[in-house]
């Protein structure tokens, strides 16, 4: 219906609020946006802290995860069972079985583990190479009781050694002779300390430095054994 205008026009029909075709009757009530406003930024909020909380639990499983993975792929295990540990010596004396008498300076043989490398055990000098006269000459170390060894260190005065490390598993009274010995470890024309790392530990009660080759000196050939050092 067109307007009416003039002194005869109807105030219903010009301007009627409730017209659902003027589309006047929404914005008439107060309030509508703000609450509209307030359910869409209700909305954002939860899906913020969901997000959050979702962020935060994720974060904490993965460093516990971390934390799980550290502890069991930790290397202590591996290093404690490959760190040696040093092992006590009871007794040195020497070891000479092929000897007339059998016998090669006892009196020095405690120097060989008394912890000072500036003492030293020494073999008598022979005028010609070792290995022409008998097999060898050396020490006999008393660990006290049978007991695993992994490495031996012998500290020596001079170069040009050869020795072999022998063990007695079996022993059940010191060795007096190679018999029965078994060689666990050996090295050739070693410097002034030989590190001997056995192929696979050994669980003996004795051990034996066995000298086969001396270096030279003035006079003949000489061994000499300044610090014997024993570990699992």
């Amino acid at each position: 219906m067109p307007p009416v205008w003039g002194p005869d026009a109807d105030p219903a029909v010009a301007d009627d609020p409730d017209d659902p075709e003027t589309g006047s009757w929404d914005a008439a009530k107060p309030g509508t946006s703000w609450l509209r406003l307030a359910a869409v930024l209700a909305a954002v909020l939860v899906l913020v802290v969901g997000v959050v909380l979702a962020f935060n639990l994720g974060r904490g499983s993965g460093d516990a995860g971390t934390a799980g993975g550290a502890s069991s792929s930790s290397p202590s295990g591996s290093s404690s069972r490959s760190a040696s540990t040093p092992v006590a010596i009871s007794g040195v004396t020497d070891f000479d079985p092929q000897g007339d008498p059998p016998e090669e300076n006892p009196d020095l043989a405690r120097f060989a583990a008394d912890g000072k490398p500036s003492t030293a055990w020494r073999t008598s000098t022979y005028y010609d190479e070792l290995a022409k006269l008998k097999d060898g000459v050396g020490l006999l170390v008393d660990l006290g009781k049978p007991t695993e060894v992994g490495k031996v260190r012998v500290d020596l005065l001079g170069t040009g050694t050869s020795l072999d490390v022998l063990a007695a598993p079996d022993a059940r009274t010191a060795p007096s002779s190679t018999e029965g010995l078994k060689t666990v470890a050996s090295t050739a024309d070693a410097d002034s300390r030989a590190n001997l790392t056995l192929k696979k530990p050994v669980t003996t009660r004795w051990l034996v430095v066995w000298l086969t080759s001396l270096p030279s000196t003035p006079g003949g050939f000489q061994g000499r054994v300044a610090e014997i050092s024993v570990s699992s």
